[in-house]
């Protein structure tokens, strides 16, 4: 990772979680990262340690996905940038231009898009659009950062990226994550007794084993699974917040 700033002599980088750490390279101001095993995914602190101090947070994430980079010019659709689904891409916008990306489904197949950025400390307002290779629209999400779209055949699908008003620079940072993978939109009853062991509902998405559910969210069906929670029952848990930043 490469930290930019003021008064970055001697850097050093300092994680709220003791399986995160950073090693300096003989390249300034840049770190590389180290990502311990038992670490949950989810988004952690990160400062700067220096010879002045002590800076202020931002946030790392931790995620459980293949990681890739954006690559330069792909601000068109014909040079859009080729990335396998199962993937989280890692780019910043630009000034009055728009990202590219292209990915491969199959009939049928359930394929989410996040987009991170606020929640990352980014000054980006993510806006999204799917397109047939044509480019034609398919599907948008214009501040969400969020799209759900069902392959109607198999092929490639492009993904535009960019800021809403079009703004750009290193400040403008994106995770934009392409998955078919499950993703959790509400449980019901959220709220399990202290040392007890109840059902609940998980509404949601790609859900493995879950059935349709009569509920809908922005014109999208949902699905439903009923599992077992057990909720922890001990003194410290009732104190504990045993859980990261949470992301959309």
């Amino acid at each position: 990772v490469a930290v930019t700033g003021a008064e970055l002599d001697e850097i050093q980088l300092r994680f709220n979680h003791p399986g995160l750490t950073a090693k300096a390279l003989t390249n300034a101001n840049q770190l590389a990262v180290s990502v311990a095993g038992d670490v949950p995914p989810g988004a952690y602190e990160a400062r700067v340690l220096g010879r002045f101090g002590l800076s202020n947070p931002r946030t790392f994430i931790v995620g459980t996905l293949g990681e890739a980079l954006e690559k330069n010019g792909n601000n068109s659709l014909e040079n859009a940038q080729e990335i396998p689904l199962e993937t989280t891409v890692n780019g910043r916008t630009e000034n009055q231009a728009a990202d590219f990306y292209k990915f491969t489904v199959k009939k049928g197949q359930r394929v989410l898009v996040e987009c991170a950025t606020r929640d990352l400390d980014s000054r980006a307002a993510g806006a999204l659009l799917l397109l047939s290779p044509e480019g034609r629209e398919l599907e948008r999400a214009r501040l969400s950062g969020s799209l759900d779209h069902t392959a109607a055949a198999d092929g490639a699908l492009i993904l535009k990226v960019h800021d809403f008003v079009y703004r750009g620079g290193d400040q403008y940072f994106y995770r934009l994550t392409i998955t078919s993978g499950p993703r959790i939109d509400f449980v019901f009853p959220p709220a399990v007794e202290p040392g007890q062991t109840a059902k609940v509902t998980v509404f949601g998405r790609n859900l493995p084993g879950g059935s349709p559910a009569k509920v809908s969210v922005d014109g999208k069906a949902l699905e439903q699974l009923v599992v077992n929670v057990a909720a922890p029952g001990d003194a410290l848990a009732r104190q504990r917040l045993a859980t990261t930043l949470a992301l959309g």
